[in-house]
């Protein structure tokens, strides 16, 4: 009697023990191993040099379906990032959903990608691609695929700013078609004309002037003068410049604040220029094209522009004499353009901002 008992306790054990686990099972399911996507193309390490000629190149990326365990809506993203810095700080050259393990760019895309990441332009640089699979579905997840290598040369391009645009009576105050323009020169919100910032420029006026700044090229909303130095929005009185000149035009949109300062004349002064740091080379300007312009003998020499003989306002390379200019108050600082000419050559200063960027040549 005492073994049947014990065989009953035993077989009620082990069905409880069963039932259990058949429980935990039902509400618990283990989780399917999932399946991470493989890049097919491109394969292996390959080198792209990029430059403006080909930008307009396709580049695909091609890869194998990622699989979770579960159906799933996917989103790729394809993203790229300096060798060895583990993804730390990437790009993303682009994504695709709706079970795409395609996707197609361009050179002119990647070269974008590189240079928001720091790759110098002219310069190779090993770069690392992979394809991230994201689901939001249940708790979000993301699975990455295999990592591909390219060695990536960009090349330098200007990039869009944001304007405020210069209608007046100089231009018969039609935004349209008027030719003169600020930037804002911070790219962070570049894109978008809304949001108020610091804007800058230079402006030839032919004679007396009075005119309005535009973010947009219509009169849906405009600065005026709201009085000691501060912008308004929509009102009757026009800013103004007193007679002919070429003048530097600051706004911020956030503040409300504007300044308005002529100058006079434009040159060049270095080691590379005839005089040396201790005298001027002047530039000529042409209110056509709206350049300055020079035919200087030049040597090889660190050398800079400047308004009016002085340091208040003056412009050396912002990066490699890449041809754009950064403003610097330290005729001593890294920002000297670097020649490496020696012989008569044409040097033109550009400030009209038709790039985003200052610039200048030397042909």
């Amino acid at each position: 009697m005492k073994k049947i008992s014990i065989y009953s306790f035993i077989l009620i054990a082990l069905s409880f023990m069963l039932w259990s686990c058949e429980k935990d099972l039902s509400e618990n399911p283990t989780l399917n191993i999932s399946t991470v996507p493989v890049i097919s193309t491109p394969s292996g390490e390959q080198t792209i040099v990029i430059i403006a000629e080909n930008a307009a190149t396709p580049f695909s990326v091609e890869w194998s379906a990622a699989n979770f365990g579960f159906d799933a809506e996917i989103t790729y993203q394809v993203q790229m990032a300096p060798v060895g810095t583990n993804f730390a700080e990437l790009g993303v050259i682009g994504a695709v959903t709706e079970g795409r393990t395609s996707f197609v760019t361009n050179y002119d895309v990647l070269n974008a990608t590189a240079l928001s990441l720091g790759l110098l332009p002219d310069v190779e640089t090993t770069v690392e691609m992979r394809v991230v699979g994201i689901v939001a579905e249940k708790a979000p997840q993301a699975i990455s695929s295999n990592v591909v290598t390219i060695n990536l040369t960009p090349y330098f391009t200007f990039p869009s700013f944001k304007s405020l645009y210069v209608p007046g009576s100089h231009s018969s105050w039609d935004p349209p078609t008027s030719q003169d323009s600020i930037v804002a020169l911070d790219p962070n919100n570049r894109n978008d004309a809304d949001v108020g910032e610091a804007f800058e420029g230079f402006v030839y006026f032919p004679d007396a002037a009075e005119f309005k700044l535009t973010p947009r090229r219509n009169w849906d909303k405009d600065f005026c003068d709201g009085g000691s130095n501060a912008l308004d929005v929509g009102c009757s009185t026009n800013l103004s410049v007193p007679g002919e000149g070429y003048y530097q035009i600051k706004a911020n949109t956030e503040n409300l604040t504007f300044s308005i300062k002529q100058t006079n004349s434009w040159s060049i002064i270095g080691d590379a220029t005839p005089g040396g740091w201790g005298s001027d080379t002047p530039l000529t300007f042409d209110p056509v094209t709206k350049l300055w312009t020079a035919e200087v003998a030049l040597v090889p020499g660190p050398f800079k522009f400047r308004a009016d003989g002085d340091w208040a306002f003056n412009y050396g390379d912002n990066v490699d004499n890449n041809g754009a200019l950064f403003p610097s108050l330290d005729e001593g600082s890294d920002q000297n353009i670097i020649n490496d000419k020696e012989g008569t050559y044409t040097v033109t200063l550009d400030l009209t901002l038709k790039s985003g960027f200052y610039t200048y040549t030397i042909e």
